[in-house]
């Protein structure tokens, strides 16, 4: 049975640091957006546009991000994500990248571990990596997770911009992650004992190319930029990684232990988990024995979660979806997200539908 959310605009303890509110922002204020979204008291996510909307343009959003920087971290670090709406309908994946660059100018070494599909936008020669978000099929939801929590250096924001928005559908839901911690210490003490103490390993079955018809389609050459299985092997053996060969040239990985909680800025301990997509350990096959690429989790000593362990995470699964926020994406919105405080998902969608990718920062970074 899943367990009872707490009341709208209940706040779950967690014996979080209190963050004082930012500075004035000069040159954009706060935007009211389709419905009402409030979270512990406090826009979740915060939307800013242009003090002058109809003066506006991409560059003034640019400026604007470099010259209030500190205190949008700040507002990031408060709300755990921030919109920016409104800066003219010109603004293009270059803009996003600067916009990316002037949040935080420490471009993020890539996504090679992360499991999706992704296409590369613009190089990141000159500015940050912009990348296009998940390619899986629009009628495929992608769980809540924490961007790469399953690597060993998760970027400290990630952020998404709306190129073209869908005809329905294909939000990017948020949700803070210290309220699924304390619902999991709360509901299920035992089993958040357990992921504290004993870390988690994520296994991952990969097909040599990408397949674009899943979520979890990349493929190992292109993530680990190999084209043999020797040269893969030698970098799995570097970074720590168990694997076995499969059929068809696919390929089992398990990695190091890693930490399943994480403390964000505020002192928050947050589930820094994709527990929703890692519910069934990657044994890669379908029905007829088709081998398909997959995720799942094991203890940080190697042995398999319970059956009353996966029902607990899929209760927490549950919670994590009464909980969620999600506005429609229009043309031009930039969403940053403090990767540390909140998780995102994707919903399904009709239509044409365009959303970037960028990252930038190493989580583990003061």
């Amino acid at each position: 049975m899943v367990g009872q959310p707490p009341a709208a605009g209940a706040e779950l303890s967690d014996g979080v640091a209190s963050v004082p509110g930012p500075a004035a922002l000069q040159g954009a204020v706060e935007v009211r957006i389709d419905g009402p979204r409030v979270v512990d008291c406090r826009a979740f996510p915060l939307v800013l546009g242009p003090a002058r909307a109809a003066a506006a343009s991409p560059a003034d959003r640019t400026a604007f991000v470099s010259q209030e920087r500190e205190a949008l971290v700040a507002c990031l670090r408060r709300h755990g994500a921030v919109v920016l709406r409104g800066w003219g309908p010109t603004s293009t994946s270059r803009d996003f990248a600067d916009v990316v660059a002037g949040l935080c100018p420490d471009a993020h070494g890539g996504m090679a571990c992360s499991a999706g599909v992704r296409l590369t936008v613009v190089d990141g020669g000159a500015t940050h990596a912009v990348v296009t978000a998940n390619e899986a099929p629009p009628e495929d939801t992608i769980p809540f997770h924490h961007e790469m929590a399953q690597c060993s250096t998760p970027p400290k924001y990630i952020c998404f911009f709306c190129e073209r928005e869908p005809a329905t559908g294909g939000a990017t839901p948020l949700v803070i992650s210290r309220h699924v911690t304390a619902y999991l210490r709360a509901t299920f003490p035992d089993l958040y004992a357990r992921l504290k103490a004993r870390g988690v390993r994520y296994t991952r079955v990969m097909p040599r190319e990408s397949d674009g018809t899943s979520a979890l389609g990349k493929g190992w050459t292109v993530a680990y930029g190999v084209e043999t299985r020797a040269a893969l092997e030698a970098r799995l053996d570097a970074e720590g990684f168990a694997y076995r060969w499969l059929a068809g040239d696919f390929v089992e990985t398990v990695s190091p232990a890693l930490a399943p909680f994480r403390r964000d800025a505020t002192g928050a301990e947050n589930f820094f988990l994709a527990a929703e997509t890692t519910f069934k350990e990657a044994s890669g096959e379908e029905a007829g024995g088709t081998l398909r690429p997959t995720k799942g989790i094991r203890y940080g000593d190697g042995a398999q979660l319970s059956a009353d362990d996966l029902a607990a995470l899929r209760d927490v699964g549950a919670f994590i979806d009464a909980r969620k926020v999600a506005f429609a994406w229009r043309h031009g919105d930039c969403l940053l997200i403090e990767n540390a405080t909140a998780m995102h998902a994707r919903a399904t969608f009709t239509g044409p539908r365009r959303i970037l990718a960028c990252m930038a920062g190493n989580l583990d970074d003061a």
